[in-house]
Parts: C-alpha cells; sequence; structure tokens
C-alpha cells in the first residue's frame, strides 16, 4: 500500500514536471522557435496517430498518411494558438484541434462523395458502443484485440511486445481489419 502511494506521488511530480516543460516548450514555440516546435511535435506525434487511427478505420477517400498529416496540421494550430490562462490541459486542446483539421480535411471531398453530412456530430455514447460492436462484429477474435489495443494508445511496438508477435503482423492484422470493416461500409451502403 505504501509503494502505491509512493508510485502515486512520483507519478504526479512527473506529470508536473512534464507539464512545465511542454509550457516551456509552447512559450518558445509561440515565440518563434522552431526547434521547440519541432520538439513538441516528436512528444506530441503518438497523440496525433491516437486521434488519427479511428478515422483511418472507415476513410473511404484518405489513405491512413493524408489522415495523420492533417492531424499534424492541427497540432501546429494547437501549438500556435494554445492560450495558457484558457484552463484546459494542452493536450486536450491538442486533441481537439487535431480531431477538428481531419474532420475538416474529409470535408473538402465534394459533398456527393462524402458519407457524411455538412453537420458532422460526434455519436452519443450509446450510438458509439453500438457502431465499434457492428464494426468489431466483423474482425477475427486476433483483429478485435489488436485494434481494441490500438483505440487505447498503443502503438504497433507495444501491441506486438503484449501479443508476443512481430510489428509486421500487427500491421498486417490491421490492414485486415480495415479491409474488412470497409467491405462491410460497403455491404451496409448497398443494403440501405
Amino acid at each position: 500500500m505504501k509503494d502505491e502511494k509512493e508510485d502515486a506521488v512520483l507519478e504526479k511530480e512527473h506529470e508536473g514536471a512534464e507539464d512545465v516543460r511542454v509550457r516551456e516548450l509552447l512559450a518558445k514555440a509561440q515565440a518563434g522557435d522552431a526547434d521547440a516546435e519541432a520538439e513538441l511535435f516528436r512528444i506530441y506525434s503518438r497523440l496525433v496517430k491516437t486521434v488519427a487511427f479511428p478515422f483511418s478505420l472507415t476513410s473511404d477517400f484518405l489513405d491512413s498518411e493524408d489522415i495523420v498529416s492533417a492531424g499534424m496540421i492541427g497540432l501546429l494550430k494547437a501549438v500556435r494558438t494554445f492560450d495558457f490562462n484558457g484552463g484546459a490541459k494542452f493536450e486536450t486542446y491538442a486533441s481537439h484541434c487535431i480531431k477538428n483539421a481531419i474532420i475538416d480535411e474529409i470535408r473538402r471531398f465534394p459533398a456527393s462523395a462524402l458519407p457524411i453530412s455538412e453537420e458532422v456530430q460526434a455519436p452519443s455514447e450509446t450510438q458509439f458502443k453500438e457502431i465499434l460492436d457492428a464494426i468489431l462484429s466483423v474482425l477475427s477474435p486476433m483483429e478485435r484485440h489488436v485494434i481494441l489495443l490500438r483505440l487505447n494508445s498503443m502503438s504497433y511496438a507495444e501491441i506486438a511486445a503484449e501479443l508476443g508477435i512481430q510489428k509486421k503482423k500487427v500491421d498486417n492484422l490491421i490492414s485486415s481489419a480495415k479491409r474488412k470493416i470497409k467491405e462491410r461500409k460497403k455491404k451496409d451502403l448497398l443494403d440501405s
């Protein structure tokens, strides 16, 4: 019990130190320091990939790299416009900027080609669970497990280590899952 409390205190101290470092980098980046901006991009590139991943599962028009690129533009906006006095943590603000940049990129396609309305709204928690269940139902147990780990912000390397498989196998499982999800979407569109 004592070790858990000590671990929690150390983790909180680490988070505090991390926040101070990010604040320093943000201040420098907003003052025009390209090195600080690059360091923030390095630190938050994983956040961009995590936010982009669900979009890459279902996009018919953009590949994963295009979605991540749009997310990086959102991260750039977050770095340049974050207000220290706003009360939000940078990561929270950045997540919203990244998501909005990706949605803006998706909206750039002709309206007739998009399966989304002009007003993109986040699904309710119930709707999200229904969508996720429908998506996961077409996947093998291993694909489902890998997708859920990826949605929980694990990198390919972390998933591979967790499951005792090669990174290439993780990539293949995610690619297979994406293909099955897109086939399911096409079938659903044809059935409606």
